[in-house]
This record gives structure tokens, C-alpha cells and sequence, in this order.
């Protein structure tokens, strides 16, 4: 569960400020389980490479002329890739809910180069 909490597709001002609470103050388990669920787009309980682009080129998207400096595609998808290879290196196409998890608690600069809202927040 991300913004959308109650799953009706829009995303509520009640919605928003617990999603930012749990981003800026929510413990780490939450934050996991935040991050976790806004890169599973598909509701299938794994994340690996094309969620992360996705879900990253579109927080860039939304970002648009707000980022300083300026993020070019190909920056995103070197983002990506580093990220995804560092969280999947035993050869693994993707990740299910645990293992990312034990990943990000054993690597809290991978965790937090995952939420990307500490850029702009």
C-alpha cells in the first residue's frame, strides 16, 4: 500500500500525508514496506528491473523541471541498473517482499536510494 490506501485509484490529501509520514517519519519496516509496494506496480509480490525503471522514470516525470540538476534518461536508467544489480546479485530477476527487505535492512544507503522523495521533501 502506497498513497492509495483505500485502492479507489485517487489518492485522497488524508492519503498523501500518511504516505509522506511514513516516508520522512515512519520506522524502518514501514519505510521497507512503503518502498516495497510502490515498486511492485503489479501487485505480484516480486520487483526487479522493469519495475524499478518505471516507477523511477515516473517519479521523474512528475518531478519534470523540479529536479536540480536536471536528470536525463539515460541518468535514470544508470540509477536503475546500479540499483537493480546491487539488490539482485545472486542472479536473481527479481525480488520477492523478504528478500528485499533483509537486503535494505543490511544496506540502509540501498534502501535509501530507493526513495527518492528525500530529494524533493
Amino acid at each position: 500500500m502506497t498513497f492509495d490506501r483505500d485502492g479507489d485509484h485517487q489518492i485522497s490529501f488524508e492519503e498523501f500525508v500518511i504516505g509522506l509520514s511514513v516516508i520522512t517519519r515512519g520506522s524502518l519496516e514501514e519505510k521497507i514496506d512503503w518502498i516495497f509496494n510502490l515498486y511492485d506496480i503489479n501487485k505480484r509480490g516480486r520487483i526487479g528491473q522493469p519495475e524499478l525503471l518505471a516507477v523511477t522514470q515516473s517519479i521523474y516525470e512528475l518531478l519534470g523541471r523540479n529536479v536540480d540538476p536536471p536528470i536525463s534518461s539515460r541518468q535514470i536508467l544508470e540509477h536503475v541498473l546500479e540499483v537493480y544489480h546491487r539488490l539482485c546479485r545472486n542472479g536473481e530477476t527479481s525480488l520477492d517482499h523478504e528478500q528485499f527487505a533483509k537486503l535494505c535492512k543490511e544496506n540502509q544507503e540501498l534502501c535509501d536510494s530507493l526513495i527518492l522523495f528525500d530529494t524533493i521533501l
